[in-house]
C-alpha cells in the first residue's frame, strides 16, 4: 500500500498542500482556545503547535521560492530551517512595530498567535500565486514505515526517555549503560551486515543523533549546565514582560535565537522554559547532523557520509556541551544549511542566493561567536576561490599532485583527478552584506558587547604576539593535548581524540587527490580549508581557544572536518596489506574505531572502570551542574531575604543562582577561608550538604585547576539560617576571634 510522501508537501498540487497547512493551523489555534475555556487536550497543543511553527512556514516558503523535487531530507532540513528564520524575523519585527501601536506585551500569547496566523494566510495565496501549477507528488510504501530496522531504531530515543527516568528518581544507570552500548555498535552492524537499507541512513542519523542528547538533555526536571542558565534568565524575563529590551547589555541579548525563539515556542505550547530547552531545543539540534549527511552525501557514497556524521554526534561536545548553549544549537543548523544550499546541485543560482541571505543573517542573530567565526570562513574562501582562478590552478592541480604523489608515500596508489569544479560560487556581493551585517547587527543591540568581544578577542591575540605563538601557557589547544589526565583511562581517552585529528589530517591531504571514496566540490573543500586554519590557529595563537573555547572550537570545526577522520582513518587501515586485499575492510575498521571512540566519549569505560565519568548522566554520585526543586526553592528563599551583601557560592551551585538572578550575583569561595568579606550569606546546594566539600578552581594561564575543599572551614564563623531538606544557607557575620 503506497502513502503520499508528507515529508515532500512541497511537490504536492496547491490544493492538498493548503489542505494540511490549513487543518494544522486550524487545529492549533482551536486547541489553544479550546484550554482558555477550561477544556484541555493532553500533549495536542504541544504536539500540533510544534509540527505547525516548525515545518509549515518554510514548507510554504520553498513553494514560494518553487523549490521542488530535492529529496525528503533536504525538503525537511530547509524547511526547519526556513520556518525558523521566519519565526525569528516575526518576533522581532512585532518587538518594534507592536509598541507603536499601543501593544504594550507584543510577546505574549494573543499577539504571537494572531500574528502568526497572519503570516501563513499571506504565505498561502502568495504560494497559490507563484507555485499552483506544479504538481508531482511521490509516494512511499507503507510497510517500508513499519520495517523492522526503522522500528528497532526507533525504540532508542523511548530507551533515553526510560533511562533517564530511573536515573532521575532510583539512580540506576543500568538502562542507559546498555542504551549507551547499543548505540556503539550501530557502525559496526553497518560496516559488517546489511541489516540497515541504504535508503534508512538519514532515519539512523536521527535516532542515533536524538537518543544522544535525550540521554543527558532530560537528566534532571530543569536545565542543566553553564551558559543555558543566564540564557533561561533572559528568556524568563522577556516572558514575564512581554517584550525585548534590545538595549540590556548582554551579548546573549542580542540573540534572537533565545530571546525571540524561546519564548515564542514557550508561549504558544504553553510549556515551561526547561522543557523548551531540554526537549524542543535537542530535537532542532538533531537537523545539524542530517543536514550534514545531505552534504557529505554529494560529496561521497551514503557508508562514508554516515559515518562522518557518526563521529560527529559521538563527540562528547554534541551532546554534553553543546546542550547548555541553546544558542550555538541554533546557529549551527544555519551554518550546515548554508554549506548545504551552496553546494546543492538541484537549486537555482536565485535560489541559493536568497537561502544565503536567509541563513547567514538567521546565523548572525543565533551566535555571535560562531558568526565571527564563519565570517572568517567566507572571506578566506572568498579569497582562496579569487586567487585560485586567477592562477588557473583548477587547470594544474593534476600535475602538481603528481608531483606531490612522488613526495609523499601515503598519497601513493590513489586515483588522481580533478576536483570537482563549483557550478556556484558564494557572490562576492552577498559576502559583503553577511560582514556588513554582522557589523551593524552588534553594534546596535545590546549596547555594542557582542561587537565589544570581538575587538577584545583581536586586542588580546594581537598583544601577545609573536611571543605567545606556540605556549602552551598561551595556547589553551595546546595546553589541552599536552597536559597528563588524571587516570590512566582518561589518558587513553584523550590520545583517541589525538588519533582522531590525525585521521582528520591525512584525510583533508588526501582528499585534495579524487579518491574512489570521494568527489568534492572545490567550494566545500575550501570550506572546510577555511574551518582546518582555525583549528591550526587555536594551536599556535595566545589566548584565541581560550577566548573562546577549545572543546568549542574543535566541535564548529568538525562540522566541515568530520567527513575527513572517515576518509583519513581508511586511508590509513588500506595501507595494511591484508586489509587492501578487500576495499571493504577499511571501513569496517574504522566502525570499530567509532565504537570506541564513542564508549570513552560517553563516559561508558570510565563508569565500567571505576574512573571518574566525564557523563552525569550515567553516574548521579557525579557533581554537576544539574538541580532540583528544592535548590530553586532555596535560592528563591534566599534572594527574597538577602539584604545587599556578599553572596558566595562554589563553582556549580553559583549556576543555580544565575537562572533566577542573572550573572555576576555571587562571588567564589576563597581559597583561604578568613579572607571572605563579613557580613556575607553562604549558599550551599544539595551535593555540598551530602559530601560536604564545595568546588572552587585557579586559573592557570589557560587552563581551570578545580579543587575540593571541606565545607567545614567555611561556615565556622557563620550561623545557619535556611534548610529545607536540600541546600543550605549561612549567614556570616562573626568575626574571627569569636568563630565556633
Amino acid at each position: 500500500m503506497q502513502i503520499r510522501n508528507i515529508l515532500t508537501m512541497n511537490d504536492w498540487d496547491m490544493r492538498s498542500t493548503f489542505l494540511v497547512v490549513l487543518t494544522l493551523q486550524i487545529a492549533f489555534t482551536s486547541s489553544i482556545f479550546f484550554e482558555n475555556f477550561g477544556t484541555f487536550f493532553p500533549i495536542i497543543r504541544q504536539t500540533v503547535g510544534f509540527l505547525f511553527l516548525t515545518f509549515v512556514p518554510g514548507i510554504l516558503l520553498l513553494r514560494i521560492l518553487r523549490i521542488h523535487k530535492i529529496g525528503n531530507l533536504k525538503t525537511l532540513v530547509y524547511s526547519v530551517g526556513l520556518s525558523i528564520t521566519i519565526l525569528m524575523l516575526m518576533g522581532f519585527c512585532i518587538s518594534i512595530i507592536y509598541p507603536l501601536c499601543g501593544i504594550s506585551r507584543p510577546i505574549s500569547l494573543y499577539p504571537l498567535l494572531i500574528t502568526i496566523n497572519i503570516i501563513t494566510m499571506f504565505l498561502i495565496p502568495l504560494a497559490y500565486i507563484r507555485d499552483r501549477t506544479f504538481a508531482s507528488p511521490n509516494y512511499i510504501e507503507l510497510r517500508e514505515v513499519f520495517a523492522t530496522p526503522i522500528l528497532a531504531l526507533s525504540l532508542l530515543p523511548f530507551g533515553a526517555i526510560a533511562g533517564t527516568y530511573l536515573m532521575n528518581n532510583y539512580g540506576i544507570n543500568f538502562l542507559l549503560m546498555i542504551l549507551l552500548t547499543i548505540i556503539s555498535l550501530i557502525p559496526i552492524v553497518i560496516a559488517y551486515t546489511k541489516w540497515i537499507p541504504r535508503k534508512y541512513y538519514p532515519y539512523v542519523v536521527f535516532s542515533v543523533a536524538l537518543t544522544l542528547l535525550y540521554h543527558t538533555s532530560l537528566i534532571s526536571m530543569y536545565i542543566w549546565g553553564w551558559d543555558i542558565q543566564y540564557e533561561c534568565y533572559l528568556t524568563s524575563n522577556v516572558i514575564q514582560n512581554g517584550f525585548w529590551d534590545p538595549t540590556i547589555q548582554s551579548t546573549c541579548n542580542a540573540m534572537l535565537s533565545l530571546v525571540m525563539l524561546v519564548p515564542l515556542y514557550s508561549i504558544t505550547l504553553n510549556l515551561a522554559v526547561d522543557w523548551v530547552f531540554k526537549i524542543i531545543y535537542p530535537f532542532l539540534f538533531t537537523f545539524v547532523p542530517l543536514g550534514l549527511y545531505a552534504t557529505f552525501r554529494q560529496q561521497t557514497h551514503e557508508s562514508i557520509a554516515l559515518f562522518g556524521c557518526f563521529f560527529l554526534i559521538f563527540t562528547f561536545v554534541y551532546y554534553n556541551e553543546m546542550l547548555s548553549l541553546a544558542r550555538q544549537e541554533v546557529a549551527e543548523l544555519f551554518v550546515v544549511l548554508i554549506i548545504l544550499s551552496t553546494i546543492d546541485s538541484n537549486l537555482s543560482r536565485k535560489q541559493k542566493i536568497f537561502l544565503f541571505f536567509a541563513f547567514s543573517t538567521s546565523l548572525i542573530v543565533s551566535h555571535y561567536g560562531l558568526a565571527y567565526l564563519f565570517m572568517y570562513i567566507l572571506f578566506l574562501t572568498s579569497i582562496l576561490v579569487a586567487l585560485g582562478l586567477s592562477l588557473n590552478i583548477q587547470n594544474n592541480i593534476d600535475h602538481y599532485f603528481r608531483w606531490m604523489q612522488g613526495k609523499l608515500y601515503i598519497l601513493s596508489g590513489l586515483n588522481l583527478n580533478k576536483i570537482k569544479s563549483p557550478g556556484y560560487r558564494i557572490p562576492l556581493h552577498a559576502i559583503l552584506f553577511y560582514g556588513l551585517f554582522i557589523l551593524i547587527w552588534y553594534i546596535y543591540t545590546s549596547s555594542s558587547s557582542s561587537f565589544e568581544i570581538l575587538l577584545k578577542i583581536v586586542h588580546q591575540v594581537s598583544t601577545n604576539m609573536p611571543s605567545g605563538i606556540l605556549n602552551p601557557d598561551t595556547s589553551q589547544g595546546l595546553a589541552v593535548i599536552i597536559t597528563n589526565t588524571t587516570a590512566p583511562l582518561h589518558e587513553v581517552g584523550k590520545y583517541l581524540h589525538v588519533l582522531a585529528i590525525l585521521f582528520i589530517t591525512i584525510g583533508f591531504v588526501t582528499s585534495w587527490l579524487r579518491h574512489k571514496w570521494i568527489y568534492f566540490d572545490l567550494q566545500f573543500h575550501l570550506l572546510a580549508l577555511s574551518a582546518f586554519s582555525i583549528c591550526f590557529g587555536a594551536l599556535i595563537l595566545p589566548y584565541f581557544s581560550s577566548a573562546i573555547g577549545v572543546s568549542r572550537i574543535y566541535h564548529v570545526s568538525l562540522i566541515f572536518l568530520s567527513l575527513f577522520c572517515v576518509i583519513g582513518g581508511m586511508t590509513i587501515f588500506s595501507k595494511f596489506k591484508r586489509i587492501r586485499e578487500k576495499p571493504t575492510h577499511p571501513l569496517k575498521l574504522f566502525s570499530i574505531f567509532l565504537a570506541i571512540f564513542l564508549l570513552f566519549n560517553c563516559g561508558w569505560i570510565y563508569e565500567v572502570g571505576h574512573e571518574n565519568t566525564t557523563n552525569f548522566a550515567i553516574n548521579s554520585t557525579v557533581d554537576s551542574t544539574s538541580y532540583n526543586l528544592l535548590e530553586i526553592q532555596g535560592v528563591k528563599w534566599l534572594l527574597n531575604v538577602k539584604e545587599a551583601n556578599i553572596l558566595y557560592a562554589d563553582l556549580y551551585r553559583q549556576l543555580h543562582i544565575h537562572r533566577i538572578s542573572g550573572q555576576n550575583t555571587t562571588y567564589n569561595y576563597p581559597i583561604d577561608s578568613n579572607s571572605m568579606d563579613l557580613p556575607s550569606y553562604s549558599y550551599f546546594g544539595e551535593y555540598n550538604k551530602l559530601s560536604l566539600e564545595l568546588i572552587t578552581y585557579d586559573r592557570w594561564q589557560v587552563l581551570n585547576s578545580y579543587t575540593y575543599y571541606p565545607v567545614t572551614s567555611y561556615v565556622s564563623r557563620s550561623n545557619r539560617i535556611y534548610d529545607n531538606g536540600g541546600p543550605m544557607v549561612y549567614y556570616n557575620d562573626l568575626p574571627p576571634q569569636l568563630s565556633h
